[in-house]
């Protein structure tokens, strides 16, 4: 536990106290970051960016975990926490998930019988579809 004397009336630290000194074992600081992506971008060139990201995604369709998150990650981006949509945010998904209900209904109908099927048009699904 600190002394008294280690903090300042509010309770942060105070000036000189040996614990509240800069960012030890942290975040690099922006600067740092920032000439790190200046220095691999120069590195890799768009081919070479081309070649791993066709490893990323060939990894992803062999059910590699971290490739999936990976592209998610970038393609999707991260969940939006429930308590931070708004109303309008939520009537307006109650919209579009209505209307994507409504053309998938449609689309079910339009679909052919199972006996109308011609069993000439078979087609394999595209492999290079993510």
């Amino acid at each position: 536990m600190s002394n008294s004397s280690d903090r300042d009336p509010r309770g942060r630290f105070a000036p000189g106290n040996k614990l509240a000194v800069g960012n030890r074992g942290g975040r690099q600081p922006r600067r740092v970051e920032d000439r790190l992506i200046i220095e691999l971008a120069a590195r890799v060139s768009s081919n070479a960016l081309a070649a791993i990201l066709d490893k990323v995604v060939e990894e992803a369709r062999a059910g590699k975990e971290w490739a999936i998150k990976f592209i998610y990650a970038y393609l999707v981006g991260q969940p939006i926490a429930r308590q931070a949509i708004s109303i309008s945010t939520q009537d307006a998904l109650a919209d579009w998930l209505l209307d994507l209900r409504r053309a998938q209904s449609r689309d079910a109908d339009d679909a052919p019988d199972a006996d109308d099927t011609d069993d000439t048009d078979d087609v394999a699904p595209d492999q290079d579809a993510l």
